[in-house]
């Protein structure tokens, strides 16, 4: 059999076992403790979920790559994949909250 069918010519870092439980673990605080903490004080749950979830998720899935994974800190990428991360996020809330698609 052919080795090069297993090598890639662009080093694709995975993500490991502590930053799946990281990712986990922010995105049950964030989408489920922190909303429903927010409608106790009067809050509406949506507004506090579309905000909550899609910061943290971006927020730890970014922290988790750029510091965890590849050790390269701040850096462009870093708030590039935030952003990305973020904003898909968002749109996957507002679809799931708002229209009712679950996804």
């Amino acid at each position: 059999m052919n080795q090069n069918l297993n090598k890639t010519s662009v080093k694709i870092p995975s993500f490991s076992l502590k930053s799946a439980f990281l990712i986990a673990i922010v995105a049950a605080i964030s989408s489920i403790l922190i909303p429903a903490t927010f409608t106790f004080l009067g809050i509406p749950r949506e507004f506090t979920t579309i905000v909550s979830t899609p910061l943290g998720i971006g927020l730890i899935v970014a922290y988790c790559h750029c510091f965890v994974e590849t050790k390269k800190r701040f850096c462009k990428q870093f708030y590039l994949l935030f952003a990305f991360i973020a904003l898909a996020t968002a749109f996957i809330c507002y679809f799931w909250l708002f229209i009712g698609l679950y996804i």
